[in-house]
């Protein structure tokens, strides 16, 4: 004869079911909360990481403006120049800004590079000459987000430029004070020539292909400037 279960095997039956569904729920639960501990961490993260490389770039601004100076812009859509003091006449220094939405292009003997900034920006450019040790006259070139390093003369030629460099006729934007410029124009950032009365003496040094690359115009950088889309 076949009894009814009695309530207390029900009761086991369901409480085995509940127990069984429990662990599903806990499982799914511990799994949202992590998703959302891994969301507010990457956050916090992202947080600190932004606060950080914007506490970087004042620590930066504010180095640049104990070493060189602040730069006084009175139109922040313009790129302004000024020359800065290096005490040494083979080394060109500049305080450059650049307006936000502009495409930046320098042009010289070694290259050229460009670059599009989205944001303004403020740097230090540098031309600087000095002889290798293996007798080459080196040109190291920075322009905020590229540089270069070239050769402009060995041997004689590089003995006979350094022996005359201060005669060599030098033009330099911004040497009297801070220059404006519209972001669309173009200008001569450094211009170094060879005087007159050198010229037939270098030439003498140099091959007739090289004589036109160094003389009369020995080393020139040239900025090109233009608006890009935001």
């Amino acid at each position: 004869m076949n009894l009814p279960d009695s309530p207390s095997a029900e009761h086991a039956a369901a409480s085995a079911s509940i127990t069984e569904k429990r662990p599903s729920r806990l499982r799914f639960g511990l799994a949202v909360e992590c998703l959302v501990g891994i969301a507010i961490l990457v956050g916090a993260i992202r947080a600190v990481q932004s606060g950080r490389e914007r506490s970087e770039l004042r620590t930066e601004y504010q180095r640049l403006v104990r070493k060189v100076g602040e730069l006084a812009i009175s139109d922040t859509t313009k790129v302004w120049v000024s020359a800065l003091e290096t005490g040494d006449p083979m080394h060109f220094a500049w305080r450059v800004y650049l307006p936000a939405n502009h495409h930046f292009r320098v042009r010289h003997q070694g290259g050229s590079s460009s670059s599009n900034r989205p944001d303004s920006a403020e740097f230090v450019a540098r031309v600087r000459f000095r002889m290798s040790d293996s007798g080459h006259l080196q040109v190291y070139g920075h322009y905020g987000s590229g540089s270069h390093l070239g050769s402009r003369g060995s041997g004689e030629v590089a003995q006979f430029i350094q022996q005359h460099w201060e005669r060599f006729q030098i033009e330099q934007l911004g040497s009297e004070g801070a220059v404006s410029l519209e972001p669309t124009d173009s200008a001569t950032l450094l211009r170094i020539t060879v005087p007159d009365d050198l010229q037939a003496e270098m030439r003498e040094l140099l091959s007739p292909h090289a004589s036109s690359e160094f003389v009369p115009e020995y080393f020139a950088v040239h900025l090109g400037l233009s608006r890009s889309n935001p």
